[in-house]
């Protein structure tokens, strides 16, 4: 664009904006507050456009489908690597957008429609705010001297209800 056509641009979004964009002087320009802010909103929009063009060429390069999936460490770390490489397998047309968070921040990014599906801990998931259904079952184990106190029960849990026996 020649700088005579740039320059006639401008003013014309600076009488529609009804704010100058630019602080001419002897020395050049410069951008005004609301220059500068009108760059950063070019520059996002900008990337934004780039980012459409991206996905929508992964489609026209036979992408199907896409999953923006939250999930917790523990299932980012234990139980997803076998489970979404073979789903990956079965359906190669889907990309998975795998993002970790914790469990209390998964509930709000699903109940917000800010993410597709979670995975998260079950004592984080208010049942009111989403539907829940059982993914796998995480066993975790204390382990501790046999004078430990606590090794006297089976089971660990509220009120320590199982005692063993003989010790």
């Amino acid at each position: 664009m020649a700088l005579a056509s740039a320059s006639e641009r401008v003013r014309a979004m600076e009488g529609t904006l009804r704010t100058p964009l630019l602080e001419r002087g002897r020395r050049g320009v410069r951008p005004t507050p609301a220059g500068s802010a009108l760059a950063h909103h070019a520059r996002v929009v900008t990337l934004q456009l780039e980012r459409m063009r991206g996905e929508l060429s992964e489609y026209a390069e036979g992408l199907r489908g896409h999953i923006h999936l939250v999930a917790n460490t523990t299932a980012t770390e234990e139980f997803l690597p076998a489970t979404l490489g073979s789903f990956l397998s079965a359906h190669p047309n889907v990309d998975i957008d795998l993002e970790e968070r914790s469990s209390r921040a998964i509930v709000r990014a699903i109940a917000a429609n800010l993410a597709d599906i979670g995975i998260a801990g079950d004592e984080a998931v208010p049942a009111a705010e989403v539907e829940t259904f059982p993914f796998v079952v995480d066993h975790l184990v204390l382990i501790a001297p046999h004078q430990h106190p606590l090794s006297r029960h089976l089971k660990i849990g509220a009120g320590f209800h199982h005692r063993r026996s003989g010790r």
